[in-house]
């Protein structure tokens, strides 16, 4: 009587082989994913960057832009406010120096007063701040000219 042979192991390849290729897709979607979220990012975060600068250098032209969106601004109304905008502007940039002036003696003035390593405590509070883009085009310290600094 012979004893009848074991039968033949059941293969997990097919599953081994299933289980990778799913995890082959998931990562694969996931890293779409991820670069899709990077790609977006730094495009819009390049869109921002560019307005900001095409606006900085023409704020009439950007003051202009934001009242015609959000009030609507018919042709006529759009000539005349561009004019008045323009007509300021002088006393605006000028104001703007001014504010630049008076910051720059604000900080020679606290500086004075701080110790040396207060002083540099200050200074690199100051950066931070110029970093985050606080405060406006020629308020800042060391921005007595009215350009924008940091």
């Amino acid at each position: 009587m012979s004893i009848p042979e074991a039968p033949a192991p059941i293969r997990s390849e097919p599953r081994a082989r299933s289980r990778r290729r799913t995890a082959l897709a998931v990562a694969l979607a996931l890293a779409i994913f991820v670069s899709g979220g990077v790609i977006g990012a730094t495009i819009a975060f390049q869109s921002v960057s560019k307005r900001q600068e095409r606006l900085s250098r023409n704020p009439v032209q950007a003051s202009l832009a934001a009242m015609e969106q959000k009030l609507e601004l018919s042709a006529e109304q759009k000539r005349k406010v561009e004019v008045v905008l323009e007509r300021h502007r002088a006393e605006f940039e000028a104001s703007r120096r001014e504010m630049g002036e008076i910051y720059q003696a604000m900080h020679r003035d606290i500086e004075a007063i701080l110790t040396p390593a207060q002083r540099e405590e200050y200074q690199a509070m100051l950066q931070h701040l110029r970093r985050r883009g606080m405060g406006s085009r020629g308020n800042r310290p060391g921005d007595g000219d009215g350009r924008r600094g940091g």
